[in-house]
């Protein structure tokens, strides 16, 4: 039995867009997400690489995703992948057809927040941008 399945957190990278389908007219809501990788490198040094994924949902999911959906916010991916453009000279697209896509609202995604919160903050009492860098990358350090 095969299975294809896949369950991604990540950040919305662009603005949804909403069209159809153009034989049967089904809606399609399609954005990219940003899945950031984290590894230790060849170097012993921590490194984030980013990923991003073709995320599209069909009917009547299609135009709720449209009308919810926010650049820059986190959202949990539940779907299947799809690849295509299987062409000789061209790159293949993997693209995740999604049978589920729902606001990111678990711990991980509040830490984020709030360590984003707590930057700000810190940048904001720190006229010196070279200091706040400092500042932010000591409090870094201490996680």
């Amino acid at each position: 039995m095969d299975i294809n399945k896949i369950l991604l957190t990540g950040i919305c990278d662009t603005d949804p867009v909403l069209s159809e389908l153009p034989q049967t007219r089904t809606p399609l809501c399609y954005f990219i997400l940003k899945v950031c990788e984290r590894f230790i490198s060849d170097k012993k040094a921590a490194v984030t690489r980013p990923n991003y994924f073709r995320i599209e949902t069909l009917g009547k999911q299609a135009e709720a995703s449209y009308r919810k959906l926010k650049n820059g916010s986190r959202y949990l991916v539940d779907g299947y992948l799809r690849q295509e453009c299987n062409q000789p000279g061209k790159v293949d697209i993997v693209k995740v057809r999604t049978f589920g896509v729902i606001e990111d609202t678990s711990l991980d995604s509040y830490q984020y927040q709030q360590g984003l919160r707590k930057a700000l903050a810190l940048l904001r009492m720190n006229k010196d941008v070279s200091r706040a860098i400092r500042v932010l990358e000591e409090a870094i350090n201490e996680i």
